[in-house]
């Protein structure tokens, strides 16, 4: 089915839209992905093109993140250019090799993805960026010390305490801040120091110290995803 004639066979599989998405999607096998992503073609029909069979793909989440980062490490340009699809999700090293890529349209690639771990790029961009963006950026992207201040400023601060760059100066201003739901994120960062555990240890919230001792430290950012998640879904 994957190298089906018909465009509309292969959109099918790359997309198969079931009335309603199941909380955990089966990944497509690695083969089955690659030969979605390489076709030359939409097919004979005519109906689709080779790219919106893959936004089709792409938009389905039966890609998982280590397929990406086994694209990273392909002979064929084009496809260490799909692994930038989820750049933050490649190691350091990965990164640092796309950013040196021998190809030159690789190495463009990189750059233009690599702007989100730029603090004045991203402050840069993101007057541009559409408004449904903003909430994104400031939660995952290395901000400039002037939009961290701004988000202090208009008190928009839940997305600097999930986000892991946030610098250790903004973090300890959030480990005080009088709403309890924002020291709560701020608790389960996995790059909290020992003044500010100790801190929080004895936060009068027992939310917040729920939230502190729900995971031993050493913590990673992947565990912090996790608590969030499911601390979110039970207090739903």
């Amino acid at each position: 089915m994957a190298t089906d004639p018909s465009g509309l066979v292969r959109a099918r599989l790359a997309h198969p839209r079931p009335r309603s998405w199941p909380r955990r999607v089966r990944p497509l096998p690695d083969d089955i992905i690659l030969a979605l992503l390489t076709a030359r073609d939409g097919g004979e029909d005519g109906k689709l093109t080779a790219n919106e069979i893959i936004s089709e793909l792409d938009s389905s989440r039966q890609m998982p993140l280590s397929f990406f980062r086994s694209l990273a490490d392909y002979e064929d340009p084009a496809l260490r250019i799909r692994a930038m699809w989820r750049w933050e999700s490649l190691t350091p090293a990965q990164r640092a090799r796309l950013l040196d890529d021998p190809d030159p349209e690789v190495r463009e690639a990189a750059q233009d993805r690599n702007w989100k771990l730029h603090p004045e790029r991203v402050e840069a961009e993101l007057p541009s960026l559409r408004p449904g963006s903003r909430p994104y950026v400031l939660d995952t992207c290395a901000l400039s010390p002037a939009l961290v201040e701004q988000c202090f400023a208009d008190d928009t601060v839940q997305p600097l305490a999930r986000n892991p760059h946030t610098p250790a100066d903004a973090v300890a201003r959030l480990a005080r801040h009088p709403e309890a739901n924002v020291r709560e994120l701020v608790a389960a960062r996995p790059d909290l120091g020992p003044d500010l555990v100790a801190e929080l240890g004895e936060d009068p919230s027992e939310d917040v110290r729920m939230r502190l001792r729900l995971h031993p430290f050493p913590r990673t950012w992947a565990e912090y995803k996790v608590i969030d998640l499911v601390v979110g879904h039970c207090a739903g």
